[in-house]
């Protein structure tokens, strides 16, 4: 989340109250600009999860979000299980030339 904000100059946007329970410190600024953004979204128990590690699904929805390319977007829903996500982010990734050469 603070390389996402970060990358994208937004260091200093709002970052509203703390969404997610497991996330302290000086993350919580840019866990919750991410979050605001609609970069991530956490495990949708209120949780974040700040130790873990992020997979490459994760990151390209993170990615695609930032470029304006949420899961609406992308015909995705809450019902839509991760693997059918994931293969929709590779997908729109490879058509954004976001992982091009990779």
């Amino acid at each position: 989340a603070k390389l996402l904000v970060g990358a994208l100059a937004q260091n200093n946007a709002a970052a509203g109250e703390n969404k997610f329970s497991d996330v302290s410190g000086w993350a919580t600024k840019f866990v919750n600009i991410a979050a605001a953004q609609g970069y991530v979204k956490g495990y949708g128990n209120g949780k974040f999860g700040p130790t873990d590690k992020v997979t490459n699904g994760q990151f390209l929805a993170m990615a695609l979000r930032a470029l304006g390319k949420d899961d609406a977007a992308l015909g995705l829903d809450a019902k839509t299980k991760w693997a059918d996500k994931v293969t929709k982010y590779l997908a729109a990734a490879k058509d954004a030339k976001l992982i091009d050469g990779l």
